[in-house]
């Protein structure tokens, strides 16, 4: 992965040529490979529900060192609100964090789009309720889309 992966993935930052994500292990690729890799069919699909908040480019992905073909790059501008760590049950052992039992925000700070990342919540991709009601009749391999309560990080 370049230097700049996560800067690119977040819409912050260009890939300067094509980007290579290899595939270490697995027989077969899901829809999903990354944050920042999704299969053509996954990007076709959010296309055709009218998805907001991102951006394909063209990737190189490979497995076993043999090309792949049919995926995409992807960039995130669609920012939520900030990080509600009071509404997100914070799920400790003992007195430290272990993560998160449901993911919330600010709405009031969400940009509207259906595909966004939320600032003080790491690298995490997240879909509007509108986007996951209308790819509720897709089946995607590798990939699960749960409302936000139900999100564990």
């Amino acid at each position: 992965f370049p230097k700049d992966y996560w800067k690119i993935m977040l819409g912050e930052s260009i890939p300067s040529a094509d980007l290579h994500y290899p595939i270490k292990s697995g027989s077969k690729p899901g829809d999903l490979l990354s944050y920042a890799a999704w299969s053509s069919r996954f990007a076709k699909a959010l296309e055709a529900c009218k998805a907001t908040g991102f951006k394909t480019y063209d990737v190189q992905v490979t497995l076993e060192n043999k090309p792949l073909r049919d995926f995409k790059g992807v960039q995130i501008f669609g920012r939520g609100g900030e990080f509600d760590e009071e509404r997100s049950k914070a799920v400790r052992r003992g007195n430290s964090l272990n993560g998160y039992d449901g993911i919330y925000m600010d709405e009031s700070g969400w940009d509207g789009s259906d595909v966004f990342c939320i600032p003080g919540c790491g690298v995490s991709i997240y879909f509007s309720d509108r986007l996951v009601a209308s790819l509720g009749d897709y089946e995607f391999a590798n990939a699960s889309l749960v409302p936000h309560s139900e999100c564990k990080l």
